[in-house]
């Protein structure tokens, strides 16, 4: 039930940030609420929801917009299990892709892995 609330609670307030000026501030602030509606919304409405793509979409969107950002492997994850679920594979593999590329070429030797994680488990090597 708590899941079901914080969602609701998420909404609310991206509801009250449409109303503000587009500003990096307000893009920072979306974004934390995109990344913490993602898995909200996988917990109450299932991986594969048609909420989960737009709310992980989005993320992802912000971030390209915002420049380097660690959440950007959250959103990118968010959207891989999402087409896992859909059994859209290869869009899935593409975003794994992307997202081993991006950790490849950050200055933070830690962030490889989640992505490296996601790529091993769901990858069998016929899948292409």
């Amino acid at each position: 039930m708590a899941i079901f609330h914080a969602g609701f609670r998420f909404k609310s307030a991206l509801d009250l940030l449409r109303d503000r000026p587009n500003t990096p501030e307000r893009a920072t602030h979306e974004l934390t609420l995109q990344i913490a509606l993602g898995p909200a919304l996988q917990a109450s409405k299932g991986w594969a929801a048609p909420e989960v793509e737009q709310a992980c979409s989005r993320a992802f969107e912000l971030c390209q917009q915002l420049g380097e950002n660690p959440q950007i492997y959250s959103a990118l994850f968010g959207l891989q299990a999402f087409y896992v679920h859909r059994a859209k594979l290869r869009r899935a593999r593409e975003l794994a892709e992307q997202g081993l590329s991006l950790a490849r070429n950050s200055q933070d030797p830690g962030c490889c892995c989640r992505p490296a994680i996601c790529w091993r488990i769901t990858w069998p090597t016929s899948v292409s």
